[in-house]
């Protein structure tokens, strides 16, 4: 069985109200539940672990891990940036 967007537990909590596909303006047109797909696709691609939280505030945290190093971000622009500069890199 497949979670659909309303009963994925932990990154349908950490959207808040922008569940219902807001257009973002530096990705404009996608969803965000794609965005976050596409970055957890390109990460594991790279070898990076992708988890989408929520943090002490209830606003979405994006922490990456690979081995010894943890990154977090407050938003997918920051780290789908960070994703291609360590593509770009290999």
């Amino acid at each position: 069985m497949i979670a659909g967007k309303e009963e994925a537990p932990a990154a349908g909590r950490a959207w808040g109200p922008r569940r219902k596909g807001v257009v973002d303006a530096d990705r404009a047109g996608l969803n965000p539940f794609k965005r976050l797909a596409t970055a957890r696709a390109h990460a594991a691609l790279l070898g990076i672990a992708l988890h989408a939280l929520e943090d002490d505030r209830g606003a979405p945290l994006y922490v990456a891990s690979c081995n010894a190093l943890t990154r977090q971000f407050a938003d997918l622009a920051g780290l789908e940036h960070w994703l291609e500069l360590l593509d770009g890199a290999a």
